[in-house]
């Protein structure tokens, strides 16, 4: 409750505990916070959810500000072994998993690969002002998707990236990641 204070209301809170991955489906995610009672009751239902958990491991969460409007996207990379690391971008939230409008590309990616990802997607519509709507700021966008893969090449010990939602917003300073997941190699040992 005090962090929610300092960070100012409204709030989300999330699990952030390392054992778990998908908060989704654990009900690990409070959207919309707003008084310190709120964020206590949440902090307790939550910990009920998620249980016992296994010795050593603690019952943790993180907070931020309430991120509102824009469009959901997603930023991720996977490792194929016949291609190396994949860039991937689409509509992030649910929608990825139900729509699966995503576009991949090998990376390094460069300008011209990261604007051809943006546009290639069906709901690309979505990002330029369908309907009245106000457009994202398309540059930070590509600017972002261009920053994660010079991340991916400089460390090459990331082998899965999944921020989802990045949210795509027309004000810079709106455009958001969310929630991140990343997934680092274990080092080999040796003989």
């Amino acid at each position: 409750a005090e962090v929610a204070g300092e960070i100012g209301y409204p709030v989300v809170m999330k699990i952030s505990t390392p054992a778990i991955l998908h908060k989704t489906e654990m009900k690990g995610v409070v959207v919309d916070l707003r008084s310190d009672k709120e964020v206590r009751n949440a902090f307790q239902e939550m910990q009920k959810r998620v249980g016992k958990l296994k010795r050593g491991e603690k019952f943790t969460v993180a907070m931020q500000k309430m991120v509102t409007g824009g469009v959901e996207t997603v930023i991720g990379m996977t490792i194929v072994p016949s291609f190396g690391p994949l860039i991937m971008f689409g509509l992030g939230g649910i929608y990825v998993e139900v729509m699966k409008d995503v576009a991949f590309r090998i990376n390094p990616l460069t300008d011209e690969g990261a604007k051809q990802m943006i546009r290639s997607l069906k709901s690309y519509p979505l990002l330029t002002g369908f309907r009245g709507a106000e457009p994202v700021n398309l540059e930070i966008v590509e600017e972002t998707l261009l920053r994660v893969s010079q991340l991916v090449k400089d460390f090459d010990c990331i082998s899965e990236i999944d921020i989802n939602p990045f949210i795509a917003s027309p004000q810079k300073n709106l455009c958001k990641a969310v929630d991140a997941r990343f997934i680092i190699k274990r080092p080999k040992r040796p003989n």
